[in-house]
């Protein structure tokens, strides 16, 4: 059995604490920001220059940058790192969550110290530490919305029950797909067997319509501060409007002009009547392992032996809500997919950290009953498979890019303040301080910018593809003089220019 000092400690803070050093050294350690990071650096900015109204022009779901903005205004750190303290915040929000749901089905010590140990090292979880994404608050508070939600279909106190939707609210504020949960989660009421058939539809439809009318009521508070929630979700699902027209109402060029891209000219005239089942199936492959991605073969793994060896064998009251979520983010998934035709891992991740709780589960049936020291096989093999998910989420074998803080710095040091600089690296164009709309820097520069930029113009240029065909035609590189490369001549990832003479047409 566990010691009674672990007994006597609620290791979901403890959890927290290591969650906030682990983000901590993260910041200390600096990785280089996402590229969604600056757009919302760009919005928090806007905020504290000119208000909440033109944050959610700039940016229609602004609330994650906002709140970036007000950290940097009350501790007066730059922007980039208020996003990373907020992030800390948040993750350890989501750890407390999610040692809250395994609690809320087995309370045991040393269940409990093996899901913290999962969450804390899950690879596909924590590798989003050190990017700057409204996702985590989302993920943060959705959990908190369905350990609430646990407790409510308990005990049917309204505390808890108003708790759920304050939470998922709260998840929407950071990303809509919230307000779906919020709707649907409800209804797992409805096959709670504690209750007969009538208590059942009574507490399914009648939460999930308080919940809907909650949200409604709340929605009303944004207009307070100028905030056109309209607006903001017609310009959310204007973005889609193209697409779904094109998915379900294509004109008949499109549709041929699909059918031959696919499958040839001759081919088109007999298969193009199939073009929707084509597309769906190939949809569908998109979607799958876009889903194992997100769960992790770890983790995966573990839940198959878990479903082999019948180890996931919970009380389906308590886990009940949590394959509703798993139904849900499906749903979510495959309609994003079949609309935008695109689809990332992280969109799946509410799926994947509902699966990834039941795995402490199957890690504690898998070991030997008593202490978790020991020589066991099976001890030995869960403490390969815990090593081996915090290498894969906390050590990165990527390429160093140390060289775009040693160029901020050199330009910072060496250029005079009114000199102009022109860049591809969004790092760059924001360390520097020379460019306003660092948040809409692309990747590769044009062949006008390099020939028609005035003497004196630095360019800062990381090399791709694109860019090293650019600079190897005499007429555009000819009046570069070549300042600095990083990080040596033998890997030359970013070069720094000088123009010398000026621009011309």
């Amino acid at each position: 059995m566990i010691s009674n000092k672990w007994q006597s400690i609620d290791i979901r803070w403890l959890a927290v604490a290591v969650s906030l050093l682990i983000s901590a050294l993260l910041i200390v350690f600096h990785a280089t920001p996402n590229d969604d990071a600056w757009v919302y650096i760009r919005t928090a900015e806007i905020y504290t220059e000119q208000g909440l109204g033109a944050a959610f022009d700039h940016l229609p779901w602004a609330t994650y940058p906002v709140l970036i903005g007000i950290l940097h205004q009350a501790i007066g750190i730059d922007l980039l790192a208020s996003a990373y303290l907020l992030n800390a915040f948040l993750f350890a929000l989501l750890v407390y969550a999610f040692l809250s749901i395994v609690k809320e089905i087995d309370s045991s010590s040393r269940l409990m110290l093996l899901a913290t140990i999962c969450v804390l090292v899950y690879p596909q979880l924590n590798e989003y530490r050190h990017e700057v994404i409204r996702d985590i608050g989302f993920w943060a508070f959705c959990l908190l919305g369905v350990w609430k939600f646990m407790q409510f279909q308990d005990s049917l106190s309204l505390r808890h029950g108003a708790a759920f939707c304050l939470t998922l609210i709260a998840a929407a504020t950071f990303r809509a797909e919230a307000i779906v949960y919020l709707a649907l989660l409800p209804l797992c009421l409805l096959v709670n067997s504690r209750y007969d058939r009538g208590r059942r539809i009574q507490l399914g439809l009648g939460y999930t319509g308080a919940a809907l009318i909650t949200l409604l009521l709340i929605l009303g508070i944004p207009s307070l501060f100028g905030i056109n929630l309209v607006a903001m979700f017609t310009e959310f699902f204007s973005v889609y409007l193209p697409f779904l027209q094109d998915t379900f109402f294509p004109d008949e060029q499109r549709s041929l002009e699909i059918g031959r891209a696919l499958f040839n000219e001759h081919a088109a005239y007999y298969s193009s009547e199939y073009l929707t089942l084509f597309m769906t199936f190939g949809l569908i492959a998109i979607l799958i392992p876009n889903i194992f991605n997100a769960i992790g073969g770890p983790f995966l793994l573990t839940l198959l032996a878990g479903v082999i060896k019948k180890h996931l064998l919970l009380p389906r009251p308590q886990t009940t809500p949590l394959l509703f979520v798993v139904a849900i983010n499906l749903v979510i998934l495959a309609a994003f997919l079949f609309v935008t035709r695109f689809l990332t891992s992280r969109y799946a991740m509410m799926l994947a950290l509902m699966l990834a709780i039941f795995v402490p589960f199957v890690l504690n049936r898998f070991l030997p009953s008593g202490e978790l020291s020991g020589t066991s096989w099976r001890v030995r093999l869960v403490v390969l498979l815990m090593v081996y998910c915090a290498v894969d989420a906390y050590i990165s074998f990527g390429e160093n890019k140390d060289y775009i803080y040693e160029a901020v710095d050199w330009i910072n040091a060496n250029a005079d303040a009114d000199t102009q600089l022109i860049t591809n690296n969004q790092l760059i164009a924001y360390g520097s301080q020379r460019i306003d709309a660092y948040d809409q820097i692309t990747r590769n520069l044009t062949e006008e910018q390099i020939i028609q930029a005035g003497a004196g113009t630095l360019f800062a240029i990381e090399n791709n593809t694109e860019m090293q065909r650019l600079l190897a035609e005499d007429h555009v590189s000819g009046d570069l003089e070549t300042l600095l490369i990083l990080p040596d001549e033998q890997n030359q990832e970013l070069i720094i220019f000088q123009k010398t003479t000026n621009g011309t047409r």
